[in-house]
């Protein structure tokens, strides 16, 4: 299900240390999704790529109009997407199993992709920058809090205590510290100062 990405591990690590913790010698992995789709999901999953990009448009314009109507586009693609957890118990240790639940491109967070390195239990979601800061205060928590509390929750289930989310705008380098938007750890999820002001 984790697709190894040898270039990300100085992005990863680069970002976990920026979060205040060590990095890990783990191989650095990436998911954008479910896996290479079959034919017969592959129209949904262009659907669901048109629909993205017109949130990230219609976001960077700050069109309120434009980004409902990609949502509603989005959520509704969501309802047809075959349930991940049932890929999820082949993963080899409880971190991968809770983690092959997460879901793409869906409300409230429209989670672009998600980082993680071999051995720790850390999850760097990285989300629409423009999106995600068009939204109220309140707004972005509750939607961060929205994906972090039910994985914080599988991850207690399978035994994972140490568990961090770490949501970032999607980028191209390594994310800086001043660049994190919200941390969950220890059941809580925050927005940092960042995340608050946008």
């Amino acid at each position: 299900m984790r697709v190894l990405v040898a270039s990300l591990i100085s992005l990863v690590a680069a970002a976990a240390t920026a979060c205040g913790q060590p990095a890990g010698d783990g191989a650095a992995t990436t998911r954008t999704g479910t896996p290479d789709p079959p034919a017969a999901a592959g129209e949904r999953e262009q659907a669901v790529d048109r629909a993205n990009t017109e949130l990230r448009r219609a976001a960077r314009q700050e069109d309120r109009a434009a980004v409902l109507r990609a949502q509603r586009e989005l959520d509704e693609l969501a309802g047809e997407d075959p349930d991940p957890q049932a890929a999820g118990p082949g993963e080899e240790d409880g971190f991968s199993r809770a983690i092959a639940g997460l879901r793409f491109k869906q409300g409230p967070l429209y989670v672009q992709q998600l980082l993680t390195t071999t051995g720790e239990s850390r999850a760097f979601a990285a989300v629409l920058r423009d999106y995600f800061c068009l939204l109220t205060e309140q707004a972005r928590t509750e939607a961060a809090a929205a994906v972090y509390g039910p994985l914080q929750r599988r991850m207690r289930d399978e035994g994972v205590a140490d568990f961090e989310l770490i949501v970032i705008p999607v980028t191209q380098t390594a994310p800086r510290a001043e660049a994190v938007l919200a941390v969950g750890r220890e059941g809580r999820l925050r927005l940092t100062a960042r995340g608050r002001a946008c």
